[in-house]
């Protein structure tokens, strides 16, 4: 079992997934991971780029029909068998050293069972989104360490941070199972 399934779901986005997975492949001093990409659309279109990493540590499910995110989110939590999920948005990129630096938070906090992340907020070369296109971290927001599970959720669940996203949460086994054992979805539509 590998220590973090990193989950891709996508959609008809061929072009943003090969930055993702060229990202989460990199050469690093952490290689523990899965890749699980789930493509979420009728007519399989990522299996091309997933075929092109050619890397064992990359799994490619097809679920064969057109998926809402959270359909498309949950199809591709359920394919993971690391001991972590890491839901991981097919536009995203890790940083140089990023999942080592994921790694090190684990073991610095006793390995527990929710990881909040914080994220930068980019736009791609080509992609006006954004003012100037240009890197942006959320640097008003920095804290680090272990907090009260009902203080994080409230803000999550309030959206009282713009970089606090489902994107950027780990859950451990343990959580996804007693999730799964109530017959439930991992995630739900906010409304």
């Amino acid at each position: 079992m590998p220590l973090i399934s990193i989950v891709i779901p996508t959609r008809r986005r061929p072009h943003l997934l090969e930055t993702a997975l060229r990202s989460a492949l990199a050469p690093s001093a952490f290689d523990d991971f899965e890749i699980v990409v789930s493509d979420n659309s009728a007519d399989a279109c990522a299996e091309a780029t997933v075929k092109r990493f050619d890397d064992p540590r990359v799994r490619y499910f097809v679920t064969g029909r057109d998926l809402d995110v959270y359909a498309s989110w949950n199809a591709a939590m359920g394919h993971a068998t690391g001991k972590y999920t890491f839901l991981f948005a097919d536009d995203d990129a890790f940083i140089q050293g990023g999942l080592a630096r994921i790694h090190d938070a684990l073991v610095r906090y006793g390995m527990p069972e929710f990881l909040g992340l914080c994220s930068g907020w980019y736009s791609r070369p080509g992609f006006k989104r954004g003012p100037h296109n240009a890197l942006k971290f959320d640097e008003g927001w920095t804290r680090e360490g272990p907090e009260a599970p009902e203080k994080l959720l409230r803000e999550y669940f309030g959206f009282g941070r713009p970089s606090f996203s489902a994107t950027y949460v780990m859950i451990d086994e343990a959580v996804r199972d007693r999730i799964r054992a109530r017959n439930l979805p991992v995630f739900l539509p906010v409304f």
